[in-house]
Formats: structure tokens, sequence, C-alpha cells
């Protein structure tokens, strides 16, 4: 394995239910094309898949998967926070921690969580491990990525072109 490690934070497709439920028909349609987009991005690589336990993140993810080399599927609770920065400072270093365990049998991390945690999460990462800054990114559109190059900092943002 090289020395530069890949995170990948996903906001999961458009559901279908007010507190959770499955992908709609146009939420499979935009993971879908975001899969074709990840599977350039980290074509070669080996991934290791995690989610919230919410359904419509664990759907994300498994049809994420089939695009992917993704050789680790798991559900992780610490990407399943509420709606501001502190919850996720709480829940961010047992993330981080379950990123580095991975790190050394996976090039790549995909973590599929919710809007704030995938606007966040690089701001937390860069602020911990590379002690630099990161700004948030809003809004967050159903299907997105933000990708996260852990050598350079650099992080680029993924939107799906699917129109709803």
């Amino acid at each position: 394995r090289g020395s530069t490690m890949i995170i990948v934070v996903v906001r999961h497709g458009q559901y279908i239910g007010f507190a959770d439920g499955p992908l709609s028909i146009t939420g499979n349609e935009k993971v879908r094309e975001l899969g074709e987009v990840l599977a350039q991005d980290l074509k070669g690589m080996k991934v290791a898949m995690l989610c919230s336990p919410k359904q419509r993140t664990v759907n994300t993810r498994d049809s994420l998967s089939t695009f992917l080399n993704s050789g680790h599927l798991e559900v992780l609770e610490s990407l399943d926070m509420g709606c501001c920065a502190s919850e996720l400072n709480a829940h961010s270093s047992k993330t981080l921690a379950r990123i580095e365990e991975l790190s050394s049998e996976y090039d790549a991390v995909v973590l599929v969580s919710h809007s704030d945690y995938v606007s966040l999460f690089p701001t937390v990462w860069a602020e911990t491990v590379k002690k630099s800054v990161v700004y948030p990114e809003y809004p967050i559109p159903f299907a997105s990525a933000r990708v996260i190059d852990t050598e350079t900092g650099e992080v680029k943002f993924i939107k799906s072109c699917v129109t709803a």
C-alpha cells in the first residue's frame, strides 16, 4: 500500500419516508451516478465502506459497493450523528480511530452518512490530523461526496448531475 489514503464522505441518496426509509427511484439513480464517478476516482484501490445504521445510508453504501473494489462493509454507530458540529466532534474520534485501523489494509475508506457529517467531517479531519483548515461545504445535496486526499489534504466535492 502507498502512503496516500483517500477518505470519501458521502451523503446518502434521497429516500422515502420522514425519519428513515429505503432510497427513492431518484435516490437510486443519483447513487448509481455517484458510484460511476467514484469507480473512476478509486480505480484499482482496495476500499472499505462504512455507514451509519440508518436504512438510507446502508442502501447507499450497498449500491456504491457494486461499483467499487469493496472488501469490507461495516455499520459504524459514530457515523449516525445529529445536526450539529458539537455532536460530530464527540463522534469523530471513534471514526478517525476506525479509519486509522483500516489504513494498513485499505487504500480508501468510504463513509456514508448524513448532510452535516459530510459537510463538517473534512474540517474535523483537517484540524485533527493535518493541523490545517478545510472549510465546511453547504449545501450538501443527496448522493454527493467530499473526497479527501490524506497526503495533500486536498478536498474535492462531487455532486450528482441527475435532476430530481
